[in-house]
């Protein structure tokens, strides 16, 4: 009985032991971790670049690409392969992007082929074949595709007339080689073209603001040609304009562009007559980001003219050119401002005249403006000034009734406001703030004056005026701006208090903090080629940049996938993409893939690290404007691009829905005004 005791005692320790020793092989495989679920919601796809790769008979490293689709944090690829003729095999895995890398030892036999097999947590594993050729031969190279035989390039003519009686320019165009697979045309001062480049860089450059021929238009052009097509009418801003039609034709084997020069009208029936025109006076001032100009007629007879706005630096070249003739001036840029309206010329005929209004994002820049007027018998008076000093509002009175136009706007992350006194005439000022149902409840114990009174006495709530709050108040080109500190989401109500000796009015405004953009991205990714075809060439031209684009655009350099400052820029970009989606276009560039454009950039730029941000305006021109930007400040870099000037003039357009006496001044290009009015 004992030794059945025994022996059953060691074949239990046998058992323990071996079941111990399997054991310890089990510990040394540590299960993956589970990794936290993707906040999106999405699942992880995997997929290969190929399903076989072919390896010499000599061997070497090898490898595969692939792609991970959603990834996880904190899960990695795994790859193996039972065939032992493949070694040292590993999965890399940067961001979404990777490969399976191994080596292949030599073959000395015949032609052999091993699986390779590709894990990634939370998907389907993928296999891939690896096929090594015999000993002493070599994979079979594929036969390099036949060039393609060059075909002829597009060749085009046209000729352009002024018809007196239409009073329209018409056009003939025609592709002699019918075989143009696009066309460019456009209208332009005969004073734009630069004749230091091609036409067909003109064309091609965004000052020709060239338009594409329809698909319509198109065919007629390879056909039988377009003829006698109306392309501008004519206005009497644009009478004894020189100007010059053009058509750039394009295919695939090249391109070709053709220009023909004409007159609208005649220059006007009745010749101008100067000095016996309208009497004017036309002033210019210049302020913070505005400038201003003040036109009226004492003798009242203005019937029509034109503005001219442009830097002064390059009026005085103009001027020194005709021998400081402003009237020689005068005819040398006819029609290349911006026309009077009716009503504009009425304003100016009345008593107060008339004022024009610019918004300068650059208030270091000096403009000037040309007034050229005519009365009804065509007789011309010149006008000149220039904005260089601070218009001092008229002494308001301090008494009487006020009346105030307050209004206010929120993003995210500030509350803009604006205050006018539209009557000018107030001497104090308040601005309060509260929680929109803290302020409800306020305002329910007594009225709007009795809560200013009690918000007045809260340091943290309110903020007395200081003397040029006042003064702007009451001009009724500025207004007051004032911007708070918001937080999204939150509901915030302001109060405005204006005075005099006479008594004060108090105005209210309700905003709600929006909450941070989440919408649809307009960012487009580039990698090196199309940074090269939509933005820069750098390769052609690694000296200047020379954008292709055909409006402005940011540019954003960075890598997402480590840079945390990258990180907090993407939002930024997605929101302000869909806000100027009309407007700008959007681009990010992984520095991690796409180094050629970001180097070339930083050699020229001379930049350096990640995030860089920069701004290209609607001239071209490229302007770093830093690292990381929050979405107000990169907003207002957006807005000076949009706004940025070209040369000679701006567009003068009515304010909608505005008492005061003014029109609004925006960027305004000779070129693309000529375009505008294109009947095509």
């Amino acid at each position: 009985m004992k030794f059945k005791t025994l022996l059953w005692s060691i074949m239990t320790v046998l058992v323990f032991s071996v079941a111990a020793v399997g054991c310890s092989d089990d510990d040394d495989v540590k299960p993956a971790p589970t990794p936290d679920p993707d906040p999106s919601g999405k699942t992880p796809v995997l997929t290969l670049s190929g399903s076989t790769l072919e390896v010499a008979a000599e061997g070497g490293e090898a490898s595969m690409a692939f792609t991970v689709e959603n990834p996880v944090e904190g899960v990695t690829p795994k790859a193996s392969c039972g065939s032992g003729w493949l070694q040292n095999i590993n999965a890399e895995l940067n961001g979404d992007k990777g490969r399976v890398v191994f080596t292949a030892t030599k073959n000395e036999g015949e032609a052999r082929e091993a699986t390779v097999t590709l894990r990634y947590q939370g998907t389907e594993s993928v296999n891939f074949t690896v096929k090594q050729v015999a000993a002493g031969t070599e994979p079979e190279p594929e036969p390099e595709p036949e060039p393609e035989q060059p075909g002829e390039g597009p060749k085009v003519e046209i000729s352009a007339t002024y018809d007196e009686g239409q009073k329209v320019l018409l056009v003939d165009m025609i592709c002699t080689t019918k075989n143009a697979d696009k066309a460019l045309f456009a209208v332009v001062p005969a004073s734009a073209i630069d004749e230091s480049i091609s036409l067909e860089e003109f064309m091609e450059s965004p000052q020709s603001f060239a338009k594409t021929l329809s698909d319509e238009k198109l065919a007629a052009l390879n056909g039988d040609g377009i003829k006698s097509e109306p392309a501008v009418a004519w206005e009497p801003d644009m009478d004894g304009v020189q100007v010059v039609a053009i058509i750039l034709a394009k295919n695939a084997s090249g391109k070709t562009a053709a220009r023909a020069d004409a007159q609208l009208g005649n220059g006007g029936a009745q010749p101008p007559i100067p000095g016996e025109g309208p009497q004017v006076t036309f002033k210019g001032y210049i302020g913070d980001y505005e400038v201003l100009f003040e036109a009226k007629s004492s003798t009242k007879n203005v019937a029509s003219g034109e503005i001219i706005v442009m830097l002064k630096e390059e009026f005085d070249g103009i001027l020194a050119g005709a021998n400081n003739d402003f009237n020689a001036v005068a005819d040398q840029m006819a029609g290349q401002g911006q026309a009077l309206e009716a009503a504009w010329c009425e304003q100016i005929n009345g008593d107060t005249g008339m004022e024009f209004y610019l918004q300068c994002a650059d208030p270091t820049i000096i403009l000037s403006a040309m007034l050229v007027v005519y009365d009804a018998d065509h007789h011309r008076t010149v006008a000149y000034a220039v904005a260089d000093k601070e218009k001092t509002p008229s002494e308001s009175s301090d008494t009487g009734n006020i009346e105030i136009d307050f209004t206010g706007e929120a993003s995210s992350n500030t509350y803009l406001l604006t205050v006018f006194c539209t009557t000018k005439n107030c001497t104090d000022g308040w601005l309060a703030w509260r929680f929109t149902d803290a302020l409800n409840e306020m305002v329910a114990k007594g009225s709007l004056e009795s809560a200013m009174d009690e918000l007045k006495t809260m340091s943290n709530n309110s903020q007395k005026f200081e003397d040029f709050w006042v003064r702007n108040a009451n001009n009724p080109h500025k207004g007051l701006k004032m911007s708070l500190e918001a937080r999204p989401g939150e509901k915030m109500s302001f109060l405005v208090e204006l005075s005099n000796r006479d008594g004060r009015k108090v105005a209210r405004v309700d905003l709600v903090a929006e909450d941070p953009y989440q919408g649809k991205s307009e960012v487009k990714a580039l990698d090196d080629k199309k940074f090269s075809d939509l933005v820069w060439d750098y390769n052609a031209n690694p000296s200047k940049f020379t954008f292709k684009g055909n409006r402005p655009c940011v540019l954003d350099f960075g890598a997402p996938a480590w840079c945390g400052w990258c990180q907090e820029l993407e939002p930024v970009m997605v929101q302000l993409s869909a806000e100027f989606k009309d407007q700008v276009d959007f681009y990010t560039i992984d520095t991690d893939y796409h180094k050629g454009a970001y180097q070339c950039f930083k050699s020229l730029f001379g930049t350096d690290g990640i995030p860089v941000l920069a701004v290209v305006d609607r001239n071209g021109n490229c302007k770093v404007v830093g690292g990381y930007l929050p979405a107000d400040k990169l907003r207002l870099q957006i807005k000076i691009a949009l706004n940025a000037k070209t040369s000679r003039t701006v567009t003068a357009m009515p304010v909608q829905d505005q008492p005061r006496n003014y029109v609004s001044l925006s960027s305004f290009n000779p070129v693309k005004n000529m375009m505008d009015r294109c009947l095509f």
